[in-house]
């Protein structure tokens, strides 16, 4: 009987019977079925059959190093480029706000703050500030005779002729009342 040419994604060694399926985690790279099917580097999958490794898309990634195994989501506040074998934590300063992996971890604006790993930047709330303009670092709070409203990168001191008569930063400075300073 004459010989049977095997489908692409397979192999047949000179001498031998049968197609062989590329093993998940190899693939059939040039579809010559005389030749070996080829290991997948890190940061791709392939099924069994493969003819290519297609790379991990962005927002997932290869955290077994394994291309038998399919690439692993990155979790909400993370973030991937594709062919990674990782997921990298959104750094102090920035937040996935769009709780996408796929995307990139964005800047805090001044005013508010992430620890690293949020979802969402902090706001520094009323009485405190983000004084050293770091958004990796959390808000400071007002010293007493000044306050700052919501976002606030200062703390504004009250000037001559108001008192900061409730000691709460939160609120802004009132004027003194006539006689007194």
């Amino acid at each position: 009987t004459p010989c049977t040419p095997c489908p692409a994604g397979s192999y047949a060694g000179s001498g031998t019977t049968k197609c062989v399926a590329c093993a998940g985690g190899t693939a059939d790279m040039d579809s010559n079925a005389a030749t070996p099917c080829k290991p997948c580097p890190a940061g791709t999958f392939s099924a069994a059959s493969a003819t290519k490794c297609p790379v991990c898309p962005a927002g997932r990634a290869d955290t077994d190093s394994a291309p038998a195994t399919p690439c692993a989501a990155c979790r909400v506040g993370q973030y991937a480029p594709s062919g990674q074998t990782s997921c990298t934590w959104c750094a102090p300063g920035r937040s996935d706000a769009d709780k996408d992996a796929a995307t990139a971890c964005v800047a805090c604006a001044m005013g508010g703050y992430a620890p690293g790993g949020n979802v969402t930047c902090v706001r520094c709330v009323g009485g405190t500030a983000d004084l050293d303009k770091n958004t990796a670092t959390p808000c400071i709070g007002c010293k007493a005779g000044s306050f700052s409203a919501v976002n606030a990168t200062t703390c504004t001191f009250c000037v001559a002729g108001e008192a900061d008569t409730d000691s709460d930063p939160k609120i802004k400075c009132v004027a003194c009342l006539a006689g007194s300073y």
